[in-house]
């Protein structure tokens, strides 16, 4: 179970008095089947992490075949679950021996009898030696078009390096549900190709290098680009500082954009953490080409599964001239576990 609550002191007329729960499930195991009842997450293929007020079942079949479906209602992030909007998939997968994974899935959701969104989805990982290929494609069957697809390369010569290249399209207005007003606004087919690389010579040091090339609707060109490096004073990494710079350049406009950012753990129970970013605009918005954002924060541990944290966050941006917010939030985390048996029961911590 996961649940936050907001306790607004004052008045103000953007933030009230909130809460949510967020996931609230149990789950059994018994025999090859693992049932889940009550509100989670659902996954992998089609699902794409949807949120569902219902069931989910989870079948181990012969010759390394899985199957799973679910139903329910699709939910918010808040105490409600919006009303007429129904949910329902299913997955089969096939385990390759040790190299991979590939599945098939569906998914369909419903309001008031009628179909909001539909999708296909065929969804693949392998792994060869040092290479290792993630790869999705998800299909809008009415509307016959890609709504998401993506295939990414991994190569790792040696510990020291690694690189990767991908490609992607993704079509927003078929993301969503049809009775949604953002389908009615939502953008054409984005393609993107992009490359990464990353340095870590020691245990130390860290150094990224990545590129991003992308294909918008009307024309839209444009590129992005980002250089980073952290140092961690030990080999757990509890303590860093680091630097980013990024570069986005495009048709309508760009920025370049810094980061200094730090995190240190002088006690167990007692961590910092800072970060400063800073935006200059090509052309300005609002009569201005400078933005600047900072936040720090501080996190105590009062016991094992309950923290306290504190957050202060100021900027000034071409859309607030100022601002300043404090928060303080305390999280508490627990796991229960029913019975000693081969199939327990169990709630998500």
């Amino acid at each position: 179970m996961q649940a936050w609550g907001r306790l607004q002191l004052g008045q103000d007329p953007q933030h009230d008095t909130d809460g949510a729960i967020p996931l609230a499930f149990l789950s059994t195991r018994y025999g090859p089947a693992t049932l889940t009842l009550g509100r989670q997450l659902i996954a992998p293929g089609a699902a794409r992490m949807a949120r569902l007020d219902g069931a989910n079942l989870v079948l181990d079949l012969p010759a390394d075949f899985s199957a799973q479906g679910y139903f329910g209602a699709a939910t918010t992030r808040r105490f409600h679950f919006d009303r007429g909007t129904w949910l329902a998939g299913a997955r089969l997968a096939k385990r390759m021996s040790t190299h991979g994974t590939v599945g098939f899935s569906l998914r369909q959701q419903r309001r008031e009898g009628q179909v909001d969104r539909e999708e296909l989805g065929l969804d693949t990982l392998w792994t060869l030696g040092p290479v290792r290929a993630v790869g999705f494609v998800f299909l809008s069957p009415r509307e016959h078009g890609i709504s998401e697809g993506e295939l990414q390369l991994l190569y790792q010569p040696t510990p020291a390096w690694t690189v990767s290249g991908h490609v992607r399209r993704s079509t927003p207005g078929l993301r969503v549900g049809r009775a949604s007003i953002f389908s009615v606004f939502g953008e054409g087919a984005r393609d993107e190709l992009g490359a990464h690389a990353q340095w870590r010579p020691d245990p130390y040091l860290d150094i990224t290098l990545s590129g991003d090339s992308f294909l918008a609707p009307e024309g839209l060109f444009g590129y992005r680009g980002s250089l980073a490096s952290t140092l961690y004073r030990e080999k757990a990494r509890r303590n860093r500082i680091g630097a980013e710079v990024v570069r986005l350049a495009e048709s309508r406009n760009g920025y370049l954009r810094g980061r200094l950012f730090a995190t240190l753990a002088p006690w167990p129970a007692i961590g910092f953490s800072a970060e400063m970013v800073g935006y200059r605009y090509d052309a300005p918005l609002n009569g201005s080409q400078l933005a600047l954002w900072g936040r720090a924060a501080a996190t105590y541990s009062i016991l094992d599964d309950l923290r306290l944290t504190v957050d202060v966050d100021a900027g000034t941006t071409p859309l607030a001239r100022s601002q300043v917010k404090i928060m303080a939030r305390l999280t508490y985390g627990y796991a229960v576990s029913f019975g000693d048996g081969p199939a327990p029961l169990e709630t998500s911590r």
